[in-house]
């Protein structure tokens, strides 16, 4: 597995790190990329190259394993908005025949989930927004008694 650091720069358009920290006793993790697929507009596909530094534009996206010894058809859902960061990370283990290693299967794994945070910054802002009103309404209640 290999990995190298990355620091985010303070840009308008997402940025996606894809990282890769497949183990493997062989070759199989050598090769292969990640597929992305633009699920919320043409459909158009890309491979992103593991070590890179991607930016998209707000939207949503499926990745999937694409390419090397170890593809895989799951894909796994992103959602990107203006400024969000995100890392994608394929993770596991493969023992190459080493009886003294444990295999993993291979996954990825995308975070954060922006659309969750989205969703849940939605509802936190109702539900402020329900607070201030209730908050409205029992000072003007108290007022109209005096």
């Amino acid at each position: 597995a290999k990995f190298m650091s990355h620091a985010f720069l303070e840009n308008k358009a997402a940025q996606v790190v894809v990282v890769d920290t497949f183990g493997t006793g062989g070759d199989a993790g050598k090769h292969g990329a990640v597929k992305i697929v633009d699920r919320g507009g043409d459909g158009k596909e890309e491979n992103l190259r593991f070590g890179s530094v991607v930016p998209l534009p707000p939207g949503k996206y499926g990745l999937a394993l694409d390419g090397g010894s170890l593809p895989s058809k799951v894909e796994v859902p992103m959602q990107t908005v203006e400024s969000s960061k995100h890392v994608v990370m394929r993770v596991g283990m493969d023992a190459g025949g080493n009886k003294n290693v444990v295999s993993y299967p291979q996954e990825l794994v995308v975070f954060p989930q922006v659309a969750t945070a989205v969703q849940e910054s939605a509802a936190s802002r109702s539900g402020e927004l329900a607070s201030a009103a209730v908050a409205v309404l029992l000072a003007v209640a108290f007022m109209a008694t005096f």
